[in-house]
C-alpha cells in the first residue's frame, strides 16, 4: 500500500509539473505568428482586424502636429509641405513612363497630423524624380558633407532599391536638365538601402575622378551594414568629414565608420608601385615546395591491374528470378485514342509499364552486385618530400606606378547640383521624407530632432499602445505574459522554462527520499508480519511485539489480549528483549536483500 501510494504521488507530481509547463508555454506559442502578422498588416496603434479585434479596442496616442523645421545651415531640405511640386521634376525619359509617384500620408499612419511623404506607387516599374538645387553645393576646405533622409516600407520589403543620388553636372558649362534624368546621369554619391536576392545592404558609392585620365571611377564602401526591413520610419544619414573619415548612421545610431582612403574598394588612390610587366620568371626558377621522392621504389607485390570493384563472389541469384521475362511490357489496359490517325501518327503502340511478374524476385539476365575489391591498390605513386631546390614563390619586381596619383582630400567631392531618386523596385508604397543636404552635421541633427524624432516617438508610442491593448485584452497572468512576450519574447521563454525546471527539481527532491524510506519500511514490515504467522506457538511474544504499534490504540500498552501472570513477567520481558534484537537483525537483512 505504501509503495502504491508513493507511485501515485510521484505520477501526480509529474503530471502537475507537465500541466504547469503547458499552462506557461501554450499561450505563448500562438503569439509568434500573431505578433508577426499583426506587425505586418496592422497600422501602428491598431489591432489586426484579421485577428477579430476591432480598432476601437486600441487607444492610439494623440497625433502630434507636424512642424516643418527651418534652418539657415541646410543647402537643401524637403518636407513635402507647401509648394513641393515646384521643386521636384519627374523624368520624361520613356523608361520611367510607367513609374508613378504620389505625395501623401502612406498606408501606415505616422502619428503626426499633416505629415506627407513622397511615395512610390507602381510595383515592378522604373521610377525617376529629381529636385535641382538653386545653385551647386561646393564642399570647401574644412567642410563636412551630410546627406540625410527618411525611408518607410509600408509593406515588408523584398526586392528593390530605396537609395538616393547626389548628382553632378555632366557638363559644368551647361545647366542641368532635370527632365533628362535617368540611370546614366552622372552622380557624386549614391547612398541608401537596397535589398533584392543576395543583396541586403546600405550603399555608399562615391564617384571619384582620376586626375590623370579624367575618368570617373566608382568606389564602394566595404563591409556595408544591412538595411532596416520593418514597417517603421528609419532615418539614414551619411557624413563625410574633412579628415577624410565617413560615418553611416541609422536612426541617429552609428552603424559603420571608416576612412575614404582605406575603406573603399577599389582604393581612391592607386598604389605607389606596381608589378613590372616586362619582368619574366627565369626558366630555372623552382617554385614547387614538394616533389616526388626519387629514391622511392614501387613494392614488388603492388598490383596495379586489380579493379576497384568486383562482382560479389558470395551473391546468389534469388529463387524465382525470371531470366527470360522482360522488365517492361506494353500496358494491357491502354487503349488507342479516338483521334489517333495511323496515316499521320503511325501504328499505335501502347505505353510500356513495369512487368508485374518481376515484382516478386526480378527479371532479365541476373548479375551479382559489385563490391569493393579488397586487393585494389590503384596506380602507385612515390611519396612527396621537400624539394631541396625550392627557391620560393616568384613575384615580378616592383616599379614606380606610372599612373600613380594622390588625392589627399577626397572628402571634397565634385559640385552637387541636385538630389534624385532613380529606382527599380518590385514593390510599391516605399515612402521618402525629410531630405537634408548640407555641410553641418549639427544642423542635420537639429533637423532630424524636429522632423524624424517626433514621428519616431509617435510610432513607438503607437506600438506600445498596441502591445498594451493586446495584453489588456488577454487579462490576468496570461495577458501580462503576452504583453511582455511581445516586447521581450526570448526573456519570457527563458523565464518560463527556468521556472518549470526549478519546480520539477523541487518536486523531485520532495518525493525522492520518502519514496526510498517508505518502500523499505513497508517491505520489511510486510515480510516480518508474514513470517510471524508462519511460526509456532512458542514465538507468540514476537507476534506481541510486531502487533504492539498497530493494535494498541489507547496508549496504555494493552493490546486487548490476556495479561501474563506476575511470576512470568520478568522471564517474558527478558525473552522479549532477546527476540526483539533478533527480529531487528533479521529485518535489516531482509531490507538490504530486498533493496
Amino acid at each position: 500500500t505504501a509503495t502504491a501510494t508513493v507511485t501515485v504521488t510521484s505520477a501526480t507530481a509529474v503530471t502537475l509539473a507537465l500541466s504547469l509547463t503547458a499552462l506557461l508555454l501554450l499561450p505563448l506559442l500562438p503569439s509568434v505568428a500573431s505578433a508577426t502578422a499583426a506587425a505586418a498588416a496592422a497600422k501602428p496603434g491598431r489591432y489586426d482586424e484579421a485577428e477579430g479585434v476591432g480598432d476601437d479596442l486600441a487607444e492610439e496616442p494623440e497625433p502630434v502636429g507636424f512642424q516643418a523645421p527651418t534652418t539657415q545651415d541646410a543647402w537643401f531640405y524637403e518636407t513635402f509641405a507647401g509648394s513641393w511640386g515646384q521643386r521636384w521634376v519627374v523624368s520624361k525619359d520613356p523608361k520611367y513612363a510607367q513609374g508613378e509617384w504620389e505625395v501623401g500620408s502612406g498606408l501606415l499612419e505616422s502619428g503626426l497630423e499633416d505629415d506627407l511623404g513622397l511615395i512610390v506607387k507602381s510595383a515592378a516599374q522604373h521610377h525617376a524624380i529629381v529636385a535641382p538645387f538653386d545653385k551647386p553645393l561646393v564642399v570647401q576646405d574644412g567642410d563636412s558633407l551630410v546627406v540625410q533622409y527618411e525611408v518607410r516600407f509600408n509593406q515588408h520589403h523584398h526586392c528593390g532599391g530605396a537609395y538616393i543620388k547626389l548628382l553632378r553636372a555632366e557638363d559644368p558649362d551647361r545647366p542641368f536638365v532635370p527632365e533628362h534624368f535617368n540611370n546614366e546621369s552622372p552622380y557624386v554619391i549614391m547612398f541608401g538601402p537596397d535589398r533584392c536576392g543576395e543583396t541586403d545592404k546600405v550603399h555608399f558609392i562615391l564617384q571619384h575622378q582620376n586626375p590623370l585620365t579624367k575618368e570617373w571611377e566608382e568606389k564602394h564602401m566595404t563591409d556595408a551594414p544591412r538595411i532596416k526591413n520593418d514597417l517603421s520610419t528609419h532615418l539614414y544619414t551619411l557624413i563625410l568629414r574633412p579628415d577624410n573619415s565617413f560615418e553611416v548612421l541609422i536612426d541617429q545610431t552609428s552603424v559603420r565608420s571608416g576612412s575614404l582612403l582605406e575603406d573603399m574598394d577599389p582604393p581612391i588612390n592607386p598604389p605607389g608601385e606596381v608589378d613590372d610587366p616586362d619582368d619574366k620568371k627565369p626558366d630555372n626558377w623552382v617554385d614547387n615546395k614538394m616533389m616526388p621522392d626519387p629514391t622511392a621504389v614501387k613494392p614488388d607485390d603492388w598490383d596495379e591491374t586489380e579493379p576497384k570493384l568486383i562482382a560479389d563472389p558470395n551473391a546468389v541469384k534469388p529463387s524465382g528470378w525470371l531470366d527470360d521475362e522482360p522488365t517492361q511490357i506494353p500496358d494491357p489496359d491502354a487503349e488507342q485514342p479516338e483521334d489517333w490517325d495511323e496515316e499521320l501518327d503511325g501504328e499505335y503502340e501502347p505505353p510500356m509499364i513495369d512487368n508485374p511478374a518481376c515484382a516478386e524476385a526480378g527479371c532479365g539476365p541476373w548479375e551479382p552486385p559489385m563490391i569493393a575489391n579488397p586487393k585494389y591498390k590503384g596506380i602507385w605513386k612515390p611519396p612527396m618530400i621537400e624539394n631541396p631546390d625550392y627557391i620560393g614563390e616568384w613575384k615580378p619586381r616592383q616599379i614606380p606606378n606610372p599612373n600613380f596619383f594622390e588625392d589627399a582630400t577626397p572628402y571634397k567631392v565634385a559640385p552637387i547640383v541636385a538630389v534624385g531618386l532613380e529606382l527599380w523596385t518590385m514593390q510599391n508604397e516605399i515612402e521618402f521624407d525629410n531630405f537634408f543636404v548640407g555641410t553641418d552635421p549639427e544642423a542635420a541633427t537639429v533637423f532630424a530632432n524636429a522632423s524624424w524624432r517626433p514621428k519616431h516617438d509617435a510610432e513607438v508610442a503607437a506600438e506600445e499602445a498596441r502591445l498594451k491593448a493586446l495584453a489588456d485584452e488577454r487579462s490576468g497572468v496570461l495577458g501580462t505574459l503576452q504583453y511582455y512576450y511581445d516586447r521581450q519574447p526570448t526573456l519570457v521563454i527563458i523565464g518560463a522554462i527556468g521556472s518549470v525546471l526549478i519546480l520539477l527539481f523541487v518536486i523531485a527532491m520532495c518525493i525522492a527520499k520518502p519514496t526510498e524510506d517508505t518502500h523499505s519500511h513497508a517491505h520489511s514490515h510486510s515480510r516480518s508480519h508474514t513470517h510471524s504467522h508462519g511460526r509456532g506457538h512458542g514465538d507468540e511474544h514476537e507476534d506481541v511485539y510486531l502487533d504492539d504499534d498497530d493494535d494498541d490504540d489507547d496508549g496504555d500498552g494493552d493490546d486487548g489480549g490476556d495479561e501474563p501472570k506476575d511470576d512470568t513477567k520478568k522471564d517474558n520481558k527478558g525473552k522479549s528483549q532477546e527476540d526483539d534484537q533478533g527480529l531487528r537483525r533479521r529485518n535489516k537483512k531482509r531490507s538490504r536483500k530486498a533493496e
